[in-house]
């Protein structure tokens, strides 16, 4: 690949000297990294390794495993250079168990080495590679080298403390300036600032971090570069209700509209009353006991000593009835009351932003089913009969269908984790697992513990009561008086220690249940609208089968629920769906008419005419997608960046059930590779990425809806529109996913209210969101001017020819010195900082016997 005149004038600049470039998004950064191999590094290197002599690694980071394979394919297509891929996806390599000679024979076998920094983190904490046998070291989208990232880890602890002569050239590669004044501070203690290192860099910036002086394109090259990279221009879609579903009367429309926004309201109050109510008392009770539970293992073994009017005694009572349930439920693993709060959560945000068929689908592809996939291993007789009944059910074709789509087709299905089944980074340093440690703490004195359990579950037993009055079906009063039993009245003050033991397991599990069947029962009123004998006969069939199923985990309530959300979008045909957003599509006229709520938001339908008006002016002829002909050189593509995981595979799973516009609009949805432990969260793994994204660039899809994970970095030539469904919360964000839109005369669209929208968020409303565009805008721009004087005052004196020893002197102080007690150090090279000793630590305790990735029992309740 040609050198351009901005690239190479830059990569004549830079030489062998440390460098933070930062160019718009397009403009070709990666090639100027390469360029800087070929010329300055690979001759030394492939000549040594041809002598046998040791040769230094060239090590390229990328901060998500879709970026890493894109750069390690870039570098092989397009500049012969042998590059391999690593990362932490367990599924494909176990890293973490890599030998020190096994990675010798990577470096040996190696141009480049292209990893996630948890990869390089790791090998560089266990000693496997040392600072000094690496010769450059790139950093890609190199403003997430602040704080705690690992990027920033990188440098503090492993490239700031080595020996000047063994710190490699550092280059960083940027769109945006985020982090050049010091943002971040400095840390408290306790959160994560143990080692001296740390301390020292606290204020510093991306520059001083990475001992990079900044640089751009030279003011007589800008010309040339505007000329070479697109740039989108921003566009506003309004969006607002347009009318009524279709196939109803017009005459009729403002009082159906009123009702059915009435019906869509109510279930969003009730779903919010169980969070504030009953979830997040639950949330807390759970803490509680497992911070009790700390404190008596603490006790136990000495490291913890209470005096006694803290109540010592209180915390030895209660570790003995109360910790027992902080590790496993009767019947299998216990889900945790935060990871259901999310997922009921999520299902609200849905219903709010998205629409009823959304909040359906989404209870279906997250919470009755991702719980429940997790316990397939271990099924029990619950779980088998909840599979016969799945198979009776199926007779019925519409719910059939319903599985079939919403459970999915796609190739990249099967690479779908639900709650509590995100992968873990193949053993390698867990940063997600640190940071929960660095912020754990064992809570405050036991009888203020106990007292605040008491007043959680009184709250929890005052909403439960309040529920059985009002939906009978979900809990019991036979129920409640069951697990409220021993409890002197609803406030829990005249409890002992043992009654809270006993209720405490009893009620969290109702919690779970009644918040299970609450969802169900608010989604069976918008979608089986005006029917309230069939309400009625699913709940009550629902309701049964959790009572028949007895004393069992969450796990077991979401599989047993699973076919009745499978009986709820059953009640919509696809053609009926289709024609709430095109009512004149063949399909669609043929639909049975819909007399309940809208199924979609104002949003939704707004954003899917905007998709099919944009495929319709800038799309493919029809014949090329029947025939599947080669890719032509022109086509067209788009984006659309949501803020959430569930929203991007609901939006996803609702157009693959478009019956006429499946084909037209081809979509398929790209998610990050973690998820939250314990529930609540959604991923996809590595070749379940890689599978995504190479459809999308050859064009078997045409549509990618995706998380932040695709707004960095990601190469797509043929996008031509990004979507914002919601507004960019920074300047960053705002750079990045722009940056996705490629072709020429691309557009980057903001989505806006019409009508100022009653919402606690201010970004949401039409003024305030086009005040946040304006000062984003203006950002970018300042940015931009930022960059242009720091880079000036760098060119000069590297076009000089100073030396790069003393602009390192310039740019930061002498080797780092952290202290020995936060610093551990091996004969074999391996090194142990306070925060990645925190992450090791977890890592080995998770290898146990008994334990989990997110918790470790207490000794005498691990099998010998």
């Amino acid at each position: 690949m040609r050198d351009r005149s901005y690239q190479e004038e830059l990569i004549q600049l830079v030489r062998r000297n440390n460098a933070l470039i930062t160019l718009p998004t397009g403009s070709g950064k990666t090639h100027i990294a390469a360029r800087i191999m070929q010329l300055h590094h690979l001759p030394q290197l492939r000549e040594a390794k041809a002598q046998g002599q040791p040769a230094k690694a060239l090590v390229f980071l990328a901060p998500t495993n879709p970026l890493v394979a894109q750069q390690c394919m870039m570098l092989q297509n397009y500049y012969g250079i042998a590059a391999r891929a690593y990362h932490g996806d367990a599924a494909s390599q176990s890293i973490s168990n890599w030998h020190p000679d096994k990675w010798a024979g990577e470096l040996a076998a190696a141009d480049v080495l292209v990893m996630t920094p948890e990869v390089l983190l790791h090998v560089l904490a266990h000693g496997a590679v040392q600072m000094g046998q690496i010769g450059l070291l790139v950093f890609d989208e190199a403003h997430h080298c602040s704080k705690d990232h690992p990027y920033a880890q990188i440098v503090e602890d492993f490239y700031h403390t080595a020996a000047p002569q063994q710190r490699p050239q550092v280059l960083g590669l940027t769109a945006s300036l985020t982090g050049l004044h010091g943002l971040g501070g400095k840390r408290k203690k306790g959160k994560g600032a143990g080692a001296a290192a740390v301390e020292m860099t606290a204020g510093w910036d991306v520059q001083q971090r990475l001992a990079a002086p900044l640089l751009t394109v030279a003011p007589e090259h800008r010309d040339d570069m505007l000329a070479c990279v697109p740039f989108p221009s921003n566009i506003s879609v309004e969006f607002e209700d347009q009318g009524p579903a279709a196939n109803s009367s017009a005459a009729n429309a403002a009082d159906e509209q009123q009702a059915q926004a009435s019906a869509n309201q109510q279930g969003l109050d009730c779903l919010d009353a169980a969070q504030q109510a009953m979830l997040a008392p639950a949330k807390k009770c759970e803490l509680l006991l497992l911070q009790l539970q700390r404190q008596a293992m603490l006790q136990e073994s000495g490291q913890l000593q209470l005096q006694q009017q803290e109540g010592a005694d209180a915390t030895a009572a209660a570790a003995a009835d109360l910790a027992c349930f902080a590790g496993k439920a009767d019947n299998g693993p216990r889900a945790s009351m935060s990871g259901l709060a999310k997922q009921v959560l999520g299902v609200r945000t849905c219903l709010g932003e998205l629409g009823s068929w959304p909040a359906a689908a989404a209870a279906h592809l997250d919470l009755y089913k991702a719980m429940a996939d997790s316990g397939d291993a271990a099924a029990d007789e619950c779980g088998s009969a909840s599979s016969s009944h799945d198979e009776e059910d199926g007779s019925s074709a519409d719910v059939a269908a319903a599985r079939r789509v919403v459970e999915g087709q796609d190739d990249d299905e099967e690479e779908l984790q639900g709650a509590g089944t995100g992968t873990a980074a193949g053993g390698l340093v867990d940063l997600q697992i640190a940071k929960m440690l660095t912020e754990d703490n064992i809570g405050d004195a036991p009888s203020k513990m106990i007292a605040e359990l008491r007043a959680n579950l009184g709250s929890i037993v005052s909403h439960l009561q309040s529920t059985s009055q009002q939906y009978p079906g979900i809990v019991s009063s036979s129920e409640l008086l069951q697990a409220a039993a021993g409890m002197s009245d609803s406030s829990t003050q005249g409890c002992t220690v043992a009654q809270l033991a006993a209720a405490a397991p009893l009620l969290l599990a109702l919690v779970s249940k009644a918040a299970l069947l609450l969802v169900l029962s608010v989604l069976s009123e918008l979608l089986l609208h005006g029917r309230p004998q069939q309400q009625q006969q699913l709940l009550q069939e629902a309701g049964q089968q959790l009572a028949a199923a007895g004393r069992v985990s969450q796990w077991r309530f979401s599989r047993l629920l699973r076919r009745f959300s499978t009986q709820l979008l059953a009640q919509v045909p696809f053609d009926t769906l289709q024609a709430q957003v095109w009512p004149n599509l063949p399909a669609s006229l043929a639909a049975a008419a819909w007399s309940g709520p809208p199924l979609l938001s104002p949003k939704v339908k707004t954003l899917l005419r905007l998709l099919a008006e944009k495929k319709a002016d800038g799309g493919l002829p029809h014949a090329w997608q029947q025939q599947q002909q080669q890719q032509p050189d022109d086509w067209w593509s788009a984006i659309v960046f949501v803020e959430t995981k569930l929203s991007a595979l609901v939006l996803t799973k609702l157009l693959q059930s478009c019956p006429d516009m499946r084909s037209e609009l081809r979509a398929g949805y790209l998610l990050g590779d973690t998820g939250q432990g314990g529930g609540g969260g959604l991923s996809m793994n590595n070749r379940a990425q890689a599978a995504v994204v190479s459809r999308f660039r050859t064009g078997q899809l045409n549509l990618l809806i995706a998380t932040n994970i695709g707004s960095e970095g990601m190469d797509f030539q043929q996008c031509e529109l990004v979507v914002a469904f919601e507004p960019p919360t920074d300047v960053t964000q705002y750079i990045q996913a722009r940056g996705r839109a490629r072709k020429r005369n691309s557009e980057y669209c903001w989505m806006v209210p019409s009508c100022p929208a009653k919402t606690k968020d201010n970004r949401r409303r039409p003024i305030a969101i086009e005040q946040h565009r304006a000062n984003l805008e203006a950002a970018a721009a300042a940015q931009e001017q930022l960059a242009a004087q720091l880079s000036a005052a760098k060119r000069a004196a590297l076009a000089a020819g100073a030396a790069a020893a003393n602009q390192q002197q310039q740019q930061q102080p002498e080797v780092l010195q952290p202290d020995p007690e936060h610093c551990l150090l091996t004969e074999q090279g391996a090194k142990a900082t306070l925060r990645l000793a925190q992450a090791l630590l977890a890592g080995y305790c998770a290898k146990l016997p008994g334990s989990d990735r997110w918790e470790l029992q207490h000794s005498s309740l691990i099998p010998c």
